[in-house]
């Protein structure tokens, strides 16, 4: 998806963990989030993503994230783990300000979501994405999941979007297996991370796999 030319290294591939953000006494625990991010190397992760909703970033003031990214790569570092942080907010300013912060701190690519909330055209999310695009050079995965943000994107925007060089890929997190091997049919060679949303049921998940490949093939 696009044709930004990313470092061997910060290649995005695998398992990409989403941290969380521990706090003690209503600040950050930084010792204990440290901590975290080696276990997860240590384990095998492929990517670290700090700032994501899982990381609680709606509640994060905006030192607390630059902080947070930078902590994690300075662990990550010796490690050439990648980095993607969570900017996306519902605001194209804000999520702007944030992105420039997250490649200041050392990001290797930045996880937006679909403005939530303000449910916005997609010819909104479109120029959205393409501001975010232009003001900064930093790899962008967008992140698409209705059921947070209220929005769903479309392949075909997500089409328009591929067509930018620093848009790299898509988290889906629409519940749907068939819908991102479709995507890669639609837009052609793209990463696509796929949160699935149903019981984690090896039969489950083969059946749905089997399914959509002959769908789509």
């Amino acid at each position: 998806m696009g044709n930004a030319a990313i470092p061997e290294e910060t290649m995005f591939k695998g398992s990409l963990v989403a941290l969380i953000t521990p706090f003690r006494d209503h600040e950050l625990d930084e010792g204990a989030f440290q901590e975290h991010v080696a276990w997860q190397i240590d384990q095998g992760t492929h990517g670290l993503v700090p700032c994501g909703t899982t990381g609680e970033s709606p509640a994060l003031a905006d030192d607390e994230q630059k902080r947070l990214i930078s902590m994690c790569v300075e662990v990550s570092k010796a490690k050439r783990v990648p980095v993607i942080a969570g900017t996306g907010t519902n605001s194209t300013e804000h999520t702007i300000a944030l992105t420039r912060q997250a490649k200041e701190a050392g990001a290797d690519a930045a996880l937006i979501v679909c403005p939530y909330y303000n449910k916005p055209t997609q010819e909104g999310l479109y120029q959205h994405y393409k501001a975010v695009h232009d003001s900064i050079d930093l790899p962008i995965i967008i992140y698409n999941i209705p059921g947070r943000s209220s929005v769903d994107m479309t392949n075909a925007t997500m089409a328009r979007l591929a067509k930018l060089p620093n848009i790299v890929g898509v988290k889906d997190a629409t519940n749907d297996l068939a819908r991102p091997l479709r995507m890669r049919v639609d837009i052609g060679l793209i990463s696509v991370f796929v949160l699935p949303l149903f019981p984690r049921s090896p039969s489950l998940i083969e059946r749905f796999t089997q399914q959509t490949l002959r769908e789509v093939l």
